[in-house]
Protein backbone atom coordinates (compact mmCIF):
# COMPACT_ATOMS: atom_id res chain seq x y z
CA UNK A 1 0.00 0.00 0.00
CA UNK A 2 2.55 2.51 0.27
CA UNK A 3 4.29 1.48 -2.69
CA UNK A 4 0.74 2.12 -4.38
CA UNK A 5 0.70 5.74 -2.84
CA UNK A 6 4.14 6.92 -3.78
CA UNK A 7 3.39 5.90 -7.25
CA UNK A 8 -0.19 7.82 -7.05
CA UNK A 9 1.39 11.02 -5.82
CA UNK A 10 4.17 10.99 -8.44
CA UNK A 11 1.43 10.67 -10.94
CA UNK A 12 -1.25 13.46 -9.50
CA UNK A 13 2.37 15.82 -9.46
CA UNK A 14 3.06 14.83 -13.03
CA UNK A 15 0.06 15.87 -14.21
CA UNK A 16 -0.22 19.48 -12.55
CA UNK A 17 3.26 20.13 -13.57
CA UNK A 18 2.00 19.33 -17.42
CA UNK A 19 -0.94 21.92 -17.02
CA UNK A 20 1.92 24.67 -16.83
CA UNK A 21 2.47 26.32 -19.69
CA UNK A 22 6.00 26.93 -21.22
CA UNK A 23 7.88 30.03 -19.99
CA UNK A 24 8.13 31.30 -23.93
CA UNK A 25 4.02 31.48 -23.62
CA UNK A 26 3.87 32.91 -20.72
CA UNK A 27 6.08 35.58 -21.58
CA UNK A 28 4.70 36.27 -25.39
CA UNK A 29 0.85 36.51 -22.88
CA UNK A 30 2.47 39.64 -20.49
CA UNK A 31 4.37 40.96 -23.55
CA UNK A 32 0.96 41.19 -25.47
CA UNK A 33 -0.30 42.84 -22.09
CA UNK A 34 2.23 45.24 -21.40
CA UNK A 35 1.67 46.14 -25.58
CA UNK A 36 -1.73 46.70 -24.61
CA UNK A 37 -1.31 48.80 -21.95
CA UNK A 38 1.33 51.33 -23.77
CA UNK A 39 -1.21 51.34 -26.25
CA UNK A 40 -3.89 52.47 -24.28
CA UNK A 41 -1.29 55.24 -22.72
CA UNK A 42 -0.28 56.20 -26.52
CA UNK A 43 -4.04 57.17 -27.06
CA UNK A 44 -4.65 58.79 -24.19
CA UNK A 45 -1.31 60.99 -25.22
CA UNK A 46 -3.15 61.45 -28.60
CA UNK A 47 -5.84 62.92 -27.07
CA UNK A 48 -4.26 65.38 -24.95
CA UNK A 49 -1.90 66.19 -27.76
CA UNK A 50 -4.61 66.87 -30.32
CA UNK A 51 -6.36 69.10 -27.32
CA UNK A 52 -2.96 70.86 -27.19
CA UNK A 53 -2.58 69.89 -23.42
CA UNK A 54 0.96 68.83 -24.28
CA UNK A 55 2.85 68.25 -20.84
CA UNK A 56 -0.09 65.95 -20.16
CA UNK A 57 0.30 64.70 -23.87
CA UNK A 58 4.00 64.30 -22.93
CA UNK A 59 3.14 62.60 -19.55
CA UNK A 60 1.26 59.62 -21.50
CA UNK A 61 3.73 58.99 -23.95
CA UNK A 62 6.67 58.62 -21.41
CA UNK A 63 4.37 55.69 -20.18
CA UNK A 64 4.02 54.37 -22.60
CA UNK A 65 7.70 54.28 -23.08
CA UNK A 66 8.57 53.35 -19.01
CA UNK A 67 5.60 50.22 -19.62
CA UNK A 68 7.97 48.67 -22.83
CA UNK A 69 11.31 49.62 -21.01
CA UNK A 70 12.25 45.97 -20.87
CA UNK A 71 10.73 45.14 -24.87
CA UNK A 72 12.04 47.87 -27.00
CA UNK A 73 13.50 45.33 -29.16
CA UNK A 74 10.55 42.96 -29.15
CA UNK A 75 8.21 46.27 -30.09
CA UNK A 76 10.33 48.93 -32.16
CA UNK A 77 7.47 50.21 -34.08
CA UNK A 78 6.07 50.76 -31.43
CA UNK A 79 8.57 52.68 -29.71
CA UNK A 80 9.94 54.73 -32.32
CA UNK A 81 6.17 56.16 -32.59
CA UNK A 82 6.01 56.89 -29.14
CA UNK A 83 9.41 58.93 -29.18
CA UNK A 84 8.11 60.59 -32.04
CA UNK A 85 4.97 61.45 -31.11
CA UNK A 86 6.73 62.98 -27.64
CA UNK A 87 9.00 64.57 -29.72
CA UNK A 88 5.80 66.46 -31.56
CA UNK A 89 4.88 67.54 -28.19
CA UNK A 90 8.50 69.21 -27.39
CA UNK A 91 8.33 70.91 -30.84
CA UNK A 92 4.92 72.13 -29.61
CA UNK A 93 6.74 73.83 -26.91
CA UNK A 94 9.51 75.21 -28.61
CA UNK A 95 12.10 72.64 -26.88
CA UNK A 96 14.24 72.05 -29.39
CA UNK A 97 16.45 69.91 -28.34
CA UNK A 98 14.40 67.53 -26.74
CA UNK A 99 12.60 67.20 -30.09
CA UNK A 100 16.58 66.02 -31.70
CA UNK A 101 17.20 63.83 -28.68
CA UNK A 102 13.79 61.93 -29.21
CA UNK A 103 13.59 61.74 -32.64
CA UNK A 104 16.96 60.12 -32.58
CA UNK A 105 16.14 57.43 -30.30
CA UNK A 106 13.00 57.21 -32.90
CA UNK A 107 14.83 56.89 -35.37
CA UNK A 108 17.24 54.12 -33.91
CA UNK A 109 14.56 51.51 -33.85
CA UNK A 110 12.82 53.01 -36.97
CA UNK A 111 15.29 54.26 -38.77
CA UNK A 112 13.40 55.04 -42.06
CA UNK A 113 10.62 56.69 -39.94
CA UNK A 114 10.11 59.96 -41.81
CA UNK A 115 8.01 62.06 -39.81
CA UNK A 116 10.57 61.35 -37.25
CA UNK A 117 13.60 62.35 -39.67
CA UNK A 118 11.32 65.48 -41.23
CA UNK A 119 10.94 66.63 -37.56
CA UNK A 120 14.44 66.39 -36.40
CA UNK A 121 15.73 67.91 -39.53
CA UNK A 122 13.47 71.19 -38.89
CA UNK A 123 14.95 71.20 -34.94
CA UNK A 124 18.52 70.85 -36.62
CA UNK A 125 17.89 73.60 -39.26
CA UNK A 126 15.81 75.85 -35.96
CA UNK A 127 18.81 75.69 -33.62
CA UNK A 128 21.32 76.78 -36.08
CA UNK A 129 22.64 72.92 -36.85
CA UNK A 130 23.02 73.81 -40.83
CA UNK A 131 24.87 70.77 -41.69
CA UNK A 132 23.01 68.02 -39.59
CA UNK A 133 19.68 69.18 -41.15
CA UNK A 134 21.35 69.41 -44.67
CA UNK A 135 21.92 65.71 -44.23
CA UNK A 136 18.28 64.70 -42.55
CA UNK A 137 16.57 66.35 -45.21
CA UNK A 138 18.96 64.62 -48.07
CA UNK A 139 17.77 61.37 -46.20
CA UNK A 140 13.97 61.96 -46.43
CA UNK A 141 14.60 63.13 -50.53
CA UNK A 142 16.36 60.13 -50.96
CA UNK A 143 13.61 57.90 -49.49
CA UNK A 144 10.65 60.39 -50.93
CA UNK A 145 11.67 62.82 -53.74
CA UNK A 146 8.14 64.17 -54.15
CA UNK A 147 8.44 65.35 -50.55
CA UNK A 148 8.28 69.09 -50.48
CA UNK A 149 10.14 70.18 -47.28
CA UNK A 150 12.87 68.29 -48.59
CA UNK A 151 13.13 69.31 -51.69
CA UNK A 152 13.43 73.00 -50.95
CA UNK A 153 15.80 72.53 -48.22
CA UNK A 154 17.74 70.86 -50.77
CA UNK A 155 17.91 74.02 -52.41
CA UNK A 156 17.95 76.44 -49.38
CA UNK A 157 20.42 74.91 -47.37
CA UNK A 158 23.43 74.17 -49.24
CA UNK A 159 24.49 78.18 -49.47
CA UNK A 160 23.89 78.75 -45.86
CA UNK A 161 25.82 75.43 -44.79
CA UNK A 162 28.88 76.33 -46.77
CA UNK A 163 28.93 80.47 -45.46
CA UNK A 164 28.43 79.16 -41.40
CA UNK A 165 31.38 76.54 -42.50
CA UNK A 166 33.61 79.33 -43.48
CA UNK A 167 32.95 81.71 -40.53
CA UNK A 168 33.93 78.36 -37.93
CA UNK A 169 37.19 78.58 -40.20
CA UNK A 170 37.77 81.95 -39.70
CA UNK A 171 36.41 81.68 -35.87
CA UNK A 172 38.81 78.73 -35.27
CA UNK A 173 41.90 80.90 -37.29
CA UNK A 174 41.25 84.15 -34.94
CA UNK A 175 41.18 81.73 -31.95
CA UNK A 176 44.73 80.02 -33.15
CA UNK A 177 46.27 83.55 -33.68
CA UNK A 178 44.90 85.04 -30.28
CA UNK A 179 46.96 81.70 -28.77
CA UNK A 180 49.90 82.29 -30.81
CA UNK A 181 50.25 85.83 -30.26
CA UNK A 182 49.99 85.08 -26.45
CA UNK A 183 53.51 82.65 -27.35
CA UNK A 184 55.06 84.48 -29.71
CA UNK A 185 54.64 87.62 -28.17
CA UNK A 186 57.61 85.76 -25.45
CA UNK A 187 60.39 86.07 -28.06
CA UNK A 188 58.83 89.31 -29.38
CA UNK A 189 56.74 88.36 -32.36
CA UNK A 190 53.29 87.89 -33.31
CA UNK A 191 51.06 86.21 -35.58
CA UNK A 192 51.35 89.42 -37.84
CA UNK A 193 54.70 87.65 -38.28
CA UNK A 194 52.55 85.41 -40.53
CA UNK A 195 50.39 85.19 -43.74
CA UNK A 196 47.80 83.48 -43.69
CA UNK A 197 46.91 82.51 -47.52
CA UNK A 198 43.58 80.76 -48.22
CA UNK A 199 43.33 78.39 -51.51
CA UNK A 200 40.66 79.05 -53.87
CA UNK A 201 40.51 75.74 -54.77
CA UNK A 202 40.44 74.00 -51.89
CA UNK A 203 39.28 76.32 -49.28
CA UNK A 204 42.44 75.24 -47.32
CA UNK A 205 45.16 77.99 -45.42
CA UNK A 206 48.57 77.96 -45.56
CA UNK A 207 51.03 80.21 -43.70
CA UNK A 208 53.93 81.96 -44.99
CA UNK A 209 56.33 83.49 -42.35
CA UNK A 210 57.34 87.95 -42.76
CA UNK A 211 59.73 89.81 -41.58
Amino acid sequence: EAINTETTITENTSATTTTNPPANVVDEVDTTILLQQAQDEKEKGNREFNSGSYIDAIEHYSSALDILQDYYQKHPKEVSIYYANRAACYEKRSEHDKVIQDCTSSLQYCPDYLKALLRRAVAYEITNKLSLALDDFEEIYKQNPSQKEAIEAKKRLPPLVAAQQEKEKEEMIGKLKEFGNTLLGKIGLSTNNFQFVKDPNTGSYSMNFKQ
